[in-house]
């Protein structure tokens, strides 16, 4: 199963960022449903005003941008 690297954007109040995850998937929607879940997991109880605003695959031309 390929690896995605998938940036979720959030806001918590005046403050917007992005986490990057890392999930195996079968094809780039299951990747950011799987991340968003992730994210949700690992930051989503521990900050409860903290919301996801937006999710996307990295591309690997993106990736070689970097």
């Amino acid at each position: 199963m390929p690896t995605f690297n998938v940036i979720v954007e959030w806001k918590d109040d005046f403050v917007r960022d992005a986490d990057e995850m890392q999930v195996a998937a079968r094809s780039p929607s299951t990747a950011i449903k799987a991340a968003r879940r992730k994210w949700a997991a690992k930051f989503g109880d521990r900050y409860p005003g903290c919301k996801i605003t937006s999710s996307f695959v990295l591309t690997d031309k993106e990736m070689s941008a970097i």
